[in-house]
């Protein structure tokens, strides 16, 4: 898992990279593509497709509205 952190108004978002396993390392029993889910203080927001090339900065800008 890598986890990239972004301050949106004040807040703390975390980006969470999820490759197939659980935020606790179990592996999935279903196939699912790498993606990015976004949490503030634990609660999920929404989630983003990840690509092999994503950069701490892409992601912030991916994350970041506007």
């Amino acid at each position: 898992m890598e986890q990239v952190t972004v301050e949106f108004q004040g807040k703390q978002v975390t980006a969470t990279l999820n490759q197939g396993e659980t935020l606790s390392g179990e592996v999935l029993g279903r196939a699912e593509p790498p993606m990015w889910y976004l949490t503030i203080a634990g609660t999920a927001l929404t989630k983003l497709p990840a690509s092999p090339s994503d950069s701490e900065a892409e992601v912030q800008r991916r994350c970041s509205p506007g």
